[in-house]
């Protein structure tokens, strides 16, 4: 079952979890907003648990002080936060790695964050293909001209499911750009970014850094704020630091004399342009 609303789209996020697009793009989003440029979010580890929590998943909702059916507070932070964005809110509802299970086996897939950064999506075979079928559909449906899928940077299981599906989905799509966005927090870490880049081969390197005013950093900053229970202040060691998120965004300002900016990533100067021209129309 996915959460889908309806309406044309130019550019579509692709989000592995419920505030990553934000946490990463919150600033181009309010930037396309203001150029009236119609947007999606595509979030597609949005499901909520079956049966028993695993003591890792058991943990983490302590840390977020929520109960049970954690996704469905989740799901309306980010579609407040979305709302605020004027994005538009489609969820499929995967479940996360924190849920997931051997299908023969019934036992918890990931028990640990460690397994969790240091998973291998190739032992997710039939989640990969579905995964990449769901997205086929949506992106089909938005005829959009722009997908941004997560570069992988941090190793996270669920980022690097995301890029894969995202890439096969969008290699049967016609007239479809596909560019990369670095995840953030783990983006901060620019040794990521290189394993990332170097771990799918992406070999020829195209900078678009988009640059923010002070209305678009302050519209990000507030829009992650409504992700009330991933901050660090409720959260705590696993939670988001907003002011290094926004840190990072002023410092990447410089390089274009702006007063933040984000980082995007293309393969080939014809989709750094067309992405360019769409930001800036």
């Amino acid at each position: 079952m996915t959460i889908v609303e309806t309406s044309r789209i130019s550019i579509v996020f692709l989000s592995p979890h419920l505030d990553d697009a934000v946490l990463s793009c919150g600033g181009t989003m309010n930037l396309l907003k203001r150029n009236n440029i119609p947007t999606e979010v595509i979030t597609l580890f949005a499901g909520s648990p079956e049966g028993e929590l695993s003591p890792l998943a058991a943990w983490m909702h302590h840390a977020w002080k929520l109960p049970y059916d954690a996704p469905a507070y989740r799901r309306e932070e980010n579609r407040n936060a979305l709302v605020l964005l004027n994005a538009r809110n489609t969820c499929a509802l995967f479940n996360c790695s924190i849920y997931r299970k051997d299908a023969r086996t019934g036992q918890h897939l990931y028990s640990s964050k460690e397994q969790i950064f240091g998973g291998n999506w190739h032992n997710e075979e039939t989640l990969l293909s579905n995964l990449a079928t769901e997205l086929e559909k949506q992106i089909a449906t938005s005829n959009c001209q722009v997908v941004c899928i997560p570069l992988g940077a941090g190793g996270h299981i669920d980022h690097l499911l995301t890029h894969v599906a995202g890439v096969q989905a969008c290699a049967s799509q016609e007239n479809v750009q596909l560019v990369y966005y670095e995840d953030l927090p783990y983006s901060l870490d620019t040794n990521a970014l290189h394993r990332a880049a170097d771990q799918f081969s992406l070999s020829a390197r195209y900078r678009i850094t988009v640059s923010l005013s002070e209305e678009d950093l302050r519209a990000k900053e507030t829009a992650i704020r409504l992700y009330r229970s991933q901050l660090a202040e409720t959260a705590g060691v696993i939670g988001i630091t907003p002011d290094k998120i926004l840190a990072y965004s002023r410092d990447l300002g410089r390089d274009t004399f702006s007063a933040a900016a984000e980082r995007f990533w293309a393969c080939d100067s014809h989709t750094k342009g067309f992405f360019e021209r769409i930001i800036r129309s």
